[in-house]
């Protein structure tokens, strides 16, 4: 039996990780959340849940979210390396 860990934050996979950098750019450029989520639908660019769209907030939250590479690269507080 494996074990159920829930479901991974948004950016766990490379895919993943190349939407969040593109909505990075579009976001460092000016544009509101709304419109990024309409770029990114415009594109075809699919979302995790196959057949939804993408929304501004669902833009807003992946973005504030600390990245995954900045997660895992964090020492540990008291630990030594």
């Amino acid at each position: 039996m494996s074990r159920c860990e829930g479901r991974k934050p948004y950016g766990a996979n490379e895919d993943e990780q190349a939407i969040i950098a593109r909505m990075k750019e579009l976001w460092a450029a000016g544009m509101a959340f709304d419109r990024i989520a309409a770029t990114l639908n415009n594109d075809g660019v699919p979302t995790r849940t196959p057949g939804k769209r993408w929304h501004g907030f669902a833009v807003n939250q992946i973005l504030k979210k600390p990245s995954i590479e900045a997660q895992n690269s964090k020492p540990l507080l008291g630990v030594e390396m």
